[in-house]
């Protein structure tokens, strides 16, 4: 068995799409933009923060690379609740949950409640073993206060779980055929 063959994700009725082809491309990008497009209508409609900085990240993980473990629904939203959640502590640790953001005069306590946040974060999601990395922005974006009421997060997690929605339905029209909640599995060699 060679290391190549055991790098193989057989997943049955899959196409073969590769990112680096200009037409697959224009196509990551433009069902990005898509995405990301209604969510801002959702929140222009609403009024509410529906559209935050850790969705573009995650929107191309779930496009251009939809095989991957950090695209599966699992690991975004598990992880995005994680960064959600372990802002909303490192606020509380620091006594700033109710404080307003400042991002031009950072304080001591808001620099404490960002170092806390990023270490809790990448602390769950790797012992949980669901990394995604945009949900390190998300834990900053709630940590530093941009986002942090209750209605903030409940509208952040309804973003984040539009956004898989999303990503699913387009994916499957790509042709992908993947798991509903557990990453794709890769298949040993010989099985």
């Amino acid at each position: 068995m060679t290391a190549e063959s055991t790098d193989r994700v057989e997943v049955q009725s899959q196409p073969v799409h590769n990112p680096e082809r200009p037409r697959e491309a224009v196509l990551i990008a433009i069902v990005c933009a898509l995405a990301l497009s209604a969510i801002a209508l959702i929140a222009a409609a609403s009024h509410l923060p529906w559209v935050f900085p850790s969705l573009g990240p995650t929107a191309f993980i779930l496009f251009a690379t939809p095989l991957s473990a950090s695209a599966s629904t699992k690991h975004t939203i598990c992880a995005h609740l994680i960064g959600v959640f372990t802002g909303l502590a490192a606020l509380a640790m620091f006594g700033l949950l109710w404080a307003q953001p400042d991002l031009n005069d950072v304080s001591l306590s808001r620099a404490g409640a960002v170092a806390v946040c990023t270490a809790l974060t990448a602390v769950l999601m790797l012992v949980l073993k669901v990394p995604h990395a945009p949900a390190m922005a998300t834990t900053l974006i709630v940590a530093l206060g941009m986002l942090r009421s209750p209605q903030d997060v409940a509208v952040m997690t309804l973003a984040v779980l539009t956004l898989v929605l999303f990503g699913r339905l387009v994916n499957h029209l790509r042709g992908y055929r993947l798991p509903w909640w557990e990453p794709v599995k890769a298949e040993p060699d010989g099985m």
